[in-house]
């Protein structure tokens, strides 16, 4: 197999913003980075810069919009929205505090056996991975030999990397995604190899998609 045929993923957790811990923030509007994210971010973009990336997507969310223009402001491509990133559709369970959730069962259930956890009036999570397997292959076939960044969600790129590694579901707590960390994929037509989960960007080696001098 040619290196032409491969896409180097870099899966982008959004940086970090004020509800982290404390509110169930889902799909809703009004939860933009906090100070801190604002900084991780532009890190991001600034360790990236002299990294030629052919596209970044992003989840439409607000939170991952603004991780995706900091890494853009130090690229030669802007940011293209894509539907398929979007952060898990938590229902109900939307806007609520952690504190208030822990009253819930079926919250619970979501965290000890998400593959057949019911997530009220929202998205399975089943659902939630087919999605971003299926994204991310549409995009890795649009860039074949290129190096591209999808800013997303944090059990989103959970759930695409137990694809990969033919894991369930119920493993998700089994890899830690934290916000602005890079986790490194490369995927062939039919295949893919974990190169890197959770990374700071500095410890990152993208020798192959350094920019020419």
């Amino acid at each position: 197999m040619q290196i032409t045929d491969a896409t180097t993923v870099l899966f982008v957790r959004h940086a970090h913003t004020a509800a982290i811990g404390v509110e169930l923030c889902g799909r809703l509007a009004g939860y933009p980075l906090s100070p801190l994210g604002h900084s991780q971010s532009e890190h991001l973009g600034q360790a990236l810069r002299a990294t030629r990336l052919a596209a970044i997507y992003s989840s439409p969310i607000e939170r991952a919009q603004a991780t995706a223009r900091a890494i853009a402001h130090h690229q030669s491509c802007g940011v293209d929205t894509c539907a398929e990133l979007n952060e898990i559709d938590f229902g109900s369970w939307s806007g609520q505090t952690f504190v208030a959730l822990d009253d819930d069962p079926g919250w619970h259930i979501f965290n000890c056996a998400r593959g057949s956890a019911v997530v009220p009036d929202g998205e399975q999570p089943a659902a939630a991975q087919e999605r971003i397997v299926a994204a991310t292959a549409q995009l890795a076939a649009m860039h074949r030999g290129q190096l591209i960044a999808l800013v997303t969600h944090a059990d989103l790129i959970r759930f695409a990397l137990l694809h990969y590694l033919s894991r369930p579901l119920d493993a998700y707590d089994s890899l830690t995604i934290d916000p602005a960390s890079v986790t490194v994929v490369t995927l062939w037509p039919h295949g893919a190899t974990i190169l890197s989960v959770n990374s700071e960007v500095d410890a990152l080696n993208l020798s192959a998609g350094k920019a020419e001098p």
